[in-house]
């Protein structure tokens, strides 16, 4: 998954997930007992198979791709079939995530990446899975945060504190919902963009891409933990800048509504750009010649790909600077 950490200007980025995990206070018992045991309840052993991000979004990238395939921007010339797997969860906390992960599948992201529908109604189990998803990004990116030297503990504390908390929610303790501050934003296409943005193709980049990690930035104190899960983007504000604006984006751990218009001014998703952006301009420079004419052969014979109304999206901004 990768985490980031932001001063004032460079960001820090690294996608190890094996640093010095015996640095982690909070990993320190699974560590004491075996490695393997599952890191949200800590009885049983974990499953090998555990997805970070729900094999849902992949398997629905995949299944309207005019190739068929997935590919990582680490290795861009190597097809891969399946999203990022951990030994995370034993198959009885699986069970348990897996309850509010189809209730997130069957009313949001299904009539969301096949119809573009960008308002929904939820219930409590929208605000349980967000938790769920974030919890797991979090409990394998926070080690790369304790290895590094330039990180001080006050920056630390707040990702350890939501951690605590969300486990305990996750595992029964209803009461702690109101500590954790989810916003979900529903992006179907990009209406207007930089000119910057819009040559490398915000659509495609967003609505063909899934990220998860957690970020602090160092200068101000700012942390979340967000997600892209192919348009849907989740944000659990750890410590949140007060100047960030969120209309319409707010989750309620009891249920309620996601209504249009969205609005969102936050260095959460200036972050996320960026960090797609980075990894665009990675696949582009490291691809080669061979693979670029496999995926254009592939595009000419599968002209009808659901996904390529995304690329069309994207040659409309370019033309005329919006959609």
């Amino acid at each position: 998954m990768g985490w980031r950490s932001s001063g004032e200007e460079t960001p820090l980025v690294s996608e190890k997930q094996d640093v010095l995990l015996s640095s982690c206070p909070l990993l320190l018992p699974f560590l004491t007992h075996s490695a393997m045991l599952c890191r949200l309840c800590n009885l049983k052993e974990s499953i090998e198979n555990s997805h970070v991000i729900p094999r849902l979004v992949f398997r629905s990238i995949k299944s309207d791709s005019p190739t068929g395939f997935l590919r990582s921007y680490r290795t861009p010339n190597r097809r891969v079939q399946d999203g990022d797997k951990q030994p995370l969860l034993c198959q009885e906390c699986e069970n348990r995530f897996s309850i509010a992960e189809k209730e997130f599948a069957q009313n949001i992201f299904v009539p969301f990446h096949k119809l573009d529908q960008d308002h929904f109604s939820y219930g409590p189990w929208l605000h349980y899975f967000l938790t769920s998803l974030a919890w797991r990004t979090l409990v394998l990116d926070l080690p790369g945060f304790e290895a590094d030297p330039t990180i001080t503990p006050s920056l630390l504390e707040p990702l350890q504190a939501s951690l605590r908390t969300m486990q305990s929610y996750l595992r029964g303790a209803a009461h702690a919902s109101d500590l954790i501050r989810h916003h979900m934003i529903v992006w179907t296409a990009a209406q207007k963009c930089s000119p910057e943005l819009a040559s490398i193709g915000p659509n495609v980049l967003i609505r063909r891409s899934t990220v998860g990690y957690a970020l602090i930035n160092k200068r101000y104190g700012h942390a979340a933990v967000v997600h892209n899960m192919a348009g849907i983007i989740a944000v659990l504000n750890i410590k949140g800048n007060p100047r960030d604006n969120w209309l319409n984006t707010k989750v309620n751990p009891t249920g309620g509504v996601i209504t249009q218009p969205q609005n969102v001014a936050s260095w959460v998703l200036g972050d996320l750009l960026d960090a797609l952006m980075d990894r665009n301009r990675g696949i582009s420079t490291c691809m080669s010649e061979k693979q670029r004419e496999k995926i254009l052969q592939e595009l000419q014979s599968n002209s009808a790909a659901g996904s390529l109304r995304h690329a069309m999206r994207d040659a409309l901004l370019r033309s005329t600077g919006q959609e």
